[in-house]
């Protein structure tokens, strides 16, 4: 019969972890898998949280390089969970262990006990009185809930008696009396780095990507990534995206208007401006992705000639998935700025194109009265240029609308118009069209020699330029006319 002595409890947990621990010899060809593991330790002292899943046959070394890790890394508080095959069918057999280390507990601790270390985590409740006062002030709304106890921690205005939190009596004349006043004073609070970092976030968005933040803050990375732990503590800031390129967003909307109202409009405005510069900078390779963005900083840094240009293309590439509201507003910011740009020939023949794609996306949309304002003013725009090629097509668009809203006769005589210019211009798809648009409106009103000879005329025009798109929709409209009334 073997004896043995014991000298001692062991703080080894497992029994892998005891055979790793006796182990001598050096890990070997491991180098890149323990940089990789360090490397997302430094993201994590960052405040950048991580996960890595470590998979393998069994005996490759896993646990091995788990432990390696562990050393490395030297002083670290480690939390271990061990997960065995036969605990499958366990409720929260993973999980318990966990929260016996966190909460101190060992194995062997009464229900009591566990309960007792439980309640540490949140000893006190409020007081109904605390409720009232809470109520009275933020009308239940939980955001100002949250940011008022978070002011009342923070300047030490909750007390302790019994087991309930009470409200300190300076609390009633210091703690500010609105949501706006409570967050501006949590900003004024702020170390100067720190506001000023909330500040320019603000501007850049409700998504604050950290190329374009340290771009834009001109700051040592280790000092940055300082002050965004610091602000995502005190629960400005919280990280949407990991990796090597976080994005971080605000907890709260109202936060980012606070901070962003906190700036002078000057000082917006150039934070606008240079923002502009520094996303095409950081994404040179991705504009198309940006070009939003790029329109909404143009437009608040007033950077007209952008604004332009980033707005025409973003219209563009919404009506091109059929978003025709917000291609529509995108045309419309893109006409406000043209108008912010000094009276040249070129911006007045781009206010007319414009308008002509404003009035294709707002007739699919019903709103035939806009569209008619907005001819009219192209209309003038051309006659102001004497540009009479451009003339002719603000007038087809007219009949077009003109013959949506039944003006049969004003349709006709602005088609007839139109007509006679395109003749003498001598531009056969813009005679194409107005003799469809003619046709038509004669097809309407019953005048069917007129409108067999307008439509044949176009049908003959399309054929000999081969465009396909129209020849057969005007082949269909003479066709329907001919057989009703045969």
């Amino acid at each position: 019969m073997g004896v043995y002595l014991c000298h001692g409890v062991s703080l080894v947990q497992s029994r892998p972890a005891g055979i790793l621990a006796r182990q001598h010899t050096a890990l070997q060809g491991r180098q890149q898998e323990l940089a990789l593991l360090q490397a997302c330790w430094t993201r994590v002292c960052h405040g950048q949280g991580q996960v890595v899943c470590l998979v393998g046959e069994a005996g490759i070394g896993k646990s091995r390089l788990a432990y390696a890790c562990q050393q490395a890394l030297g002083p670290v508080r480690w939390l271990t969970v061990q997960a065995l095959s036969y605990g499958q069918a366990m409720p929260y057999h993973a999980v318990l262990p966990l929260l016996r280390t966190l909460l101190g507990v060992v194995d062997t601790a009464t229900p009591a006990q566990q309960r007792q270390a439980i309640h540490t985590l949140q000893p006190y409740d409020a007081s109904p009185g605390l409720h009232a006062w809470l109520h009275a002030r933020t009308g239940g709304n939980p955001f100002f809930v949250e940011e008022l106890v978070r002011t009342l921690q923070r300047r030490a205005l909750l007390t302790v008696r019994g087991e309930t939190y009470e409200i300190a009596p300076a609390a009633r004349r210091t703690v500010p009396d609105t949501l706006q006043s409570l967050i501006q004073a949590r900003l004024d609070q702020l170390p100067a780095a720190e506001k000023h970092l909330v500040q320019v976030a603000a501007v850049i968005g409700p998504d604050v990507p950290w190329p374009v933040l340290a771009a834009l803050m001109e700051e040592p990375e280790d000092r940055l990534h300082r002050s965004l732990q610091s602000l995502q503590a005190s629960a400005f800031l919280y990280a949407t995206c990991f990796g090597p390129e976080p994005t971080y967003t605000f907890t709260h909307a109202l936060l980012q208007e606070a901070a962003y109202g906190s700036l002078l409009p000057a000082q917006r405005r150039a934070l606008h401006a240079q923002l502009v510069e520094v996303i095409v900078a950081v994404y040179p390779d991705r504009l198309a992705e940006q070009v939003e963005r790029l329109a909404h900083h143009a437009l608040r840094g007033e950077v007209w000639d952008k604004a332009v240009t980033y707005c025409q293309q973003a219209g563009t590439m919404a009506f091109d998935r059929a978003a025709f509201h917000e291609a529509v507003v995108y045309f419309e910011q893109a006409l406000q700025a043209l108008a912010s740009l000094p009276e040249a020939r070129d911006t007045m023949v781009r206010a007319i194109e414009f308008r002509l794609a404003l009035v294709l996306l707002l007739t699919t949309m019903g709103e035939n009265g806009r569209c008619l304002t907005l001819l009219g003013e192209a209309e003038a725009l051309a006659m102001t240029l004497d540009d009479r090629a451009r003339l002719g097509w603000v007038l087809a668009e007219i009949v077009v609308v003109r013959r949506l809203i039944a003006d049969h006769a004003g349709a006709i005589a602005v088609s007839q118009q139109a007509l006679a210019l395109a003749e003498v211009l001598g531009g056969q798809p813009l005679v194409a069209h107005c003799q469809r648009g003619l046709g038509t409106l004669y097809a309407r009103i019953g005048r069917v020699e007129e409108a067999r000879t307008a439509l044949g005329t176009a049908v003959a025009l399309y054929r000999t330029m081969a465009m396909t798109f129209w020849l057969p929709q005007t082949e269909a409209v003479l066709a329907q006319m001919e057989a009703r009334h045969v």
